[in-house]
């Protein structure tokens, strides 16, 4: 019919944009992307392997919350029964002679995992009778600290001493630093830091210079053996 004829003809003399990039054909619209579809076992051997792989993860959360149970109950809590670190906590060291004396400052343990770094904190804490609070650097920030420093203030009227724990302090930055920097520089607080990464680039130069470093090494097969 002559209707279909000259639509014919119209839509050969339109210009063919298929060949510009970006384009699928004459109507110019862009094309479309793939729709990225979840995959979804399709016999009962799937779902049996996805349900025995969501038991497995739900023993092993499990398995792990035991196994930190376990190893908080036989952390040590007395000087004692510390073991490990003789060049820094040695008779006649330096660290030593800070905890004999009580006359406690401002300290920062850099060491690798699994050194004592948490365990010697906590038993200094102990012994000085202080008032021990311990913050993560990765989970925890400014209003935490906050919380802190009111609990120092109510401790220095009753002429208690607050220790600070925290541990990965290389996680907060310069500003959560900075807001930790007065509390420590008036005495309100002592700090107590743990750190994996070298305090000389992690740590602000004025919190540093306030506090004394010790180099914790990692446990020797003797120290392991006695723990054993």
């Amino acid at each position: 019919s002559p209707a279909i004829r000259h639509l014919c003809q119209s839509q050969a003399a339109r210009p063919c944009l298929s060949k510009r990039p970006g384009f699928t054909g004459a109507c110019g619209r862009p094309p479309k992307k793939p729709i990225a579809r979840r995959h979804l076992p399709a016999t009962r051997a799937g779902k049996r392997r996805q349900a025995r792989a969501r038991r497995q993860v739900i023993r092993h959360s499990v398995l792990l919350k035991k196994l930190g149970r376990v190893a908080e109950a036989l952390r040590p809590t007395k000087l004692e029964d510390y073991i490990g670190q003789h060049a820094a906590f040695g008779p006649g060291k330096p660290l030593r002679n800070l905890f004999e004396t009580k006359q406690l400052t401002s300290l920062i343990f850099w060491g690798p995992p699994g050194s004592g770094k948490t365990t010697l904190a906590k038993i200094i804490a102990a012994e000085t009778e202080a008032d021990f609070h311990e913050l993560s650097g990765v989970t925890s920030g400014k209003a935490e600290l906050l919380g802190v420093v009111e609990i120092a203030r109510k401790n220095e009227i009753k002429g208690q001493q607050t220790i600070l724990f925290i541990d990965e302090i290389h996680r907060w930055n310069k500003a959560q630093q900075d807001a930790l920097l007065p509390h420590v520089e008036s005495g309100l607080i002592t700090l107590i830091g743990a750190t994996t990464e070298n305090p000389s680039f992690e740590v602000i130069s004025a919190l540093l210079s306030r506090s004394r470093v010790f180099v914790l090494q990692g446990l020797a097969w003797e120290d392991l053996e006695k723990i054993i």
